[in-house]
């Protein structure tokens, strides 16, 4: 009985990443079963959570604590919530699992920190390094030599070319293009679509083709 709790994964938010984040969990094929907590007000009205629900982030630590389940992720695609939150649940003592969808590709040479999911679709090329709590969502592609600090969010379809390097808790829109050697800085949010040829400062937002400040 204990080894199935051990490997019955939390999965910290009900929403739509949540779901996302749940499935590629379960295709990976570690987990013997997957429950949720969170701290939005009305959980029980998400599809995703039905009676695995066991709380807000107080009653999870406790669940952990009374043995219900092993690990968890934190499954908020907002990076200023999720990087508190995630260190809030480590800073108890739970340990955090790290997701790939199985239809991923990542090279044998990446590294990928703690808290990060990896979408389907998603492709890591040789000596890529991706920080804690990173979303590499659906489809999106970084290349060779790429650094990806801790707490970034590369959203669907989005393409950072060969050695790129993306500073903490910035947002990479939909579709952008970050071009090879670019730097951008921390807490920065590039645009859907955006084609970025030049570094980008720390907090700055950056749209068009090719990427202006906001």
């Amino acid at each position: 009985m204990q080894n199935e709790q051990q490997k019955t994964l939390l999965v910290f938010g009900v929403g739509g990443h949540g779901k996302v984040v749940a499935e590629s969990a379960a295709l990976e094929g570690r987990f013997s079963f997957i429950v949720f907590g969170d701290d939005y007000p009305n959980p029980s009205a998400s599809p995703v959570v039905k009676e695995r629900f066991l709380g807000n982030k107080q009653d999870v630590v406790q669940a952990f604590r009374d043995g219900l389940f092993g690990s968890l992720i934190v499954a908020v695609g907002d990076n200023g919530i999720r990087q508190p939150m995630q260190e809030f649940f480590m800073g108890q003592g739970i340990p955090v699992e790290t997701v790939c969808h199985p239809a991923s590709v990542l090279a044998a040479s990446v590294t990928v920190g703690v808290g990060s999911v990896v979408m389907a679709g998603a492709v890591v090329q040789p000596d890529a390094v991706v920080g804690c709590g990173v979303i590499l969502n659906t489809n999106c592609s970084v290349d060779h030599d790429c650094s990806i600090a801790d707490y970034v969010h590369c959203a669907p379809g989005s393409t950072l070319c060969g050695s790129v390097t993306v500073g903490e808790g910035t947002m990479i829109g939909a579709g952008a293009t970050v071009i090879q050697g670019v730097r951008i800085g921390a807490h920065a949010v590039i645009g859907a679509g955006a084609v970025v040829t030049r570094d980008v400062a720390d907090g700055l937002t950056v749209v068009g083709v090719p990427a202006r400040p906001l």
